[in-house]
């Protein structure tokens, strides 16, 4: 919604320069393609982020239901499989 305001608004001063259509179209579409490259970029990494959590959340859960000694067990394991943590 926004974006299409702005997008107006910038073809209205570009008009009212009266700069040159080709160039324009050439330097609009340009901008376009990188913004939406850059929109698709960013709706990529909250999906995997988003999908990441979920994981974490199962992961979480799953480990909730096998107890204290399962969460304990695991954290053991995890300390001497990777002691600098």
């Amino acid at each position: 919604k926004d974006t299409s305001q702005q997008w107006k608004e910038l073809n209205t001063l570009w008009t009212a320069q009266g700069g040159d259509q080709r160039q324009w179209k050439i330097q609009r579409d340009r901008l376009q393609n990188d913004f939406t490259r850059a929109l698709n970029t960013f709706q990529a990494a909250q999906r995997s982020c988003a999908q990441k959590e979920k994981e974490s959340i199962r992961r979480a859960k799953s480990q909730n239901n096998k107890g204290k000694d399962g969460i304990i067990l695991k954290w053991l394991k995890d300390t001497l499989n990777n002691p600098k943590l």
